[in-house]
């Protein structure tokens, strides 16, 4: 049984509580949608430089950042992205200048705790990939494998790569090799062929299957004269068709 003149304050009650749940209702959604904001910057330099940030459920979830020459040339570039906890997840910048004909890229990857995972890094000059860099991490932090390749000109003028692989246990130096590769060589080939420079006849083939040679030669399936030299300078691979 409601007291008497209770029953004029509960109406109004009501009322006030049918709006509290309209604003939480209404409120809820908007907070967990994807948000993002765009400012565009003028540079002393004269580049116009663009940030964009995106939020999901009102925390940050990425960031771009684009710098652009008068001319229209993009000088940089770079993407973050985050994990929930606020670390980032991924970074990855490129940097051009010359009019686009030097180039530098760095992409680092990222364990939840914030500590980094593996790293490329790629440099272009006039054009020309010069250098690539492959590098993983221990969820420490210390390496566990990296990869350098160097473009190098020998002293006949012949180009090779010159490609040094180091494998870490517990951050130190475990193991080191260093080849050489043809210009040209697919380091995304699977099974390459080199070929030889046998002297046989012309019908002869002198393409085969990738050798075994510890020194990285691969020989020729050439059938001529046993005298003749079936053994050559690597050839550029490519991938098995």
């Amino acid at each position: 049984m409601i007291a008497r003149g209770a029953e004029r304050r509960l109406p109004f009650a009501v009322a006030v509580l049918a709006a509290v749940l309209a604003v939480a209702l209404t409120a809820a959604p908007a907070y967990a949608q994807t948000v993002t904001t765009t400012n565009t910057y003028t540079l002393r330099n004269g580049n116009t430089a663009t940030l964009v940030r995106t939020y999901v459920a009102g925390a940050l979830f990425s960031v771009s950042y684009r710098e652009v020459t008068p001319s229209g040339l993009v000088a940089l570039t770079r993407d973050i992205s985050f994990y929930s906890n606020g670390l980032i997840s991924h970074f990855a910048e490129v940097r051009t200048t010359s009019g686009g004909a030097d180039q530098t890229t760095l992409i680092q990857n990222f364990y939840s705790t914030g500590v980094i995972s593996d790293q490329y890094v790629k440099i272009v000059s006039a054009g020309q990939t010069i250098a690539e860099q492959f590098s993983t991490y221990d969820t420490s932090g210390f390496y566990l494998t990296q990869e350098t390749r160097i473009l190098t000109t020998l002293l006949d003028g012949t180009q090779v790569w010159v490609v040094t692989v180091n494998t870490y246990v517990g951050g130190v130096l475990a193991s080191s090799t260093t080849k050489q590769y043809p210009f040209g060589y697919d380091f995304n080939a699977q099974t390459p062929t080199w070929p030889g420079n046998g002297n046989a006849k012309s019908a002869q083939p002198h393409s085969g299957a990738p050798g075994k040679d510890p020194n990285d030669w691969r020989p020729g399936s050439g059938g001529g004269d046993p005298n003749h030299n079936h053994y050559g300078a690597p050839g550029q691979g490519k991938k098995a068709q």
